[in-house]
């Protein structure tokens, strides 16, 4: 009998504004609710921390504003 590999979960990225944002804080609240029935992994960035260590990050948000 071959061994089974482990599952690997759906990995999920939600990039937040931080406590600020409250609709941020509504979309956590949710993905925590989905979290009960459907597993994965869920990775948080805070685009204001982000923006202070990756200064070239701030600037394609910046660029993007401008397209629309």
């Amino acid at each position: 009998m071959t061994p089974r590999l482990p599952i690997r979960l759906p990995r999920l990225t939600l990039f937040t504004g931080g406590k600020e944002c409250s609709l941020c804080e509504v979309a956590k609240q949710d993905l925590a609710k989905l979290r009960r029935s459907t597993p994965f992994e869920l990775d948080l960035w805070n685009i204001r921390f982000i923006s202070t260590i990756f200064p070239s990050f701030t600037s394609k948000i910046d660029e993007s504003k401008n397209i629309a």
